[in-house]
């Protein structure tokens, strides 16, 4: 067997352990659990960003003010 017949071996192989490793249904359950928490806590991030958004600014607003007060900064 020569060098390339190797690689192609080893490839499909590494592929094949791939493909085969996704056919436990408990690990695709598991992803999209995963990716349902992620998007909950975006969404709730986004509302809290987006109901304080002017709160924030208006806070860094006075820091910045706050900042430029003083002299040599």
């Amino acid at each position: 067997m020569n060098l390339f017949d190797r690689a192609v071996l080893f490839t499909i192989t590494a592929i094949s352990n791939v493909l085969g490793s996704r056919k436990d249904p408990q690990r695709g359950q598991s992803i999209v659990e995963y990716a349902l928490i992620i998007a909950i806590i975006g969404a709730v991030a986004a509302v809290a960003l987006i109901t304080m958004g002017s709160k924030l600014q208006a806070t860094f607003q006075n820091i910045i003010n706050t900042l430029q007060a003083y002299p040599g900064t």
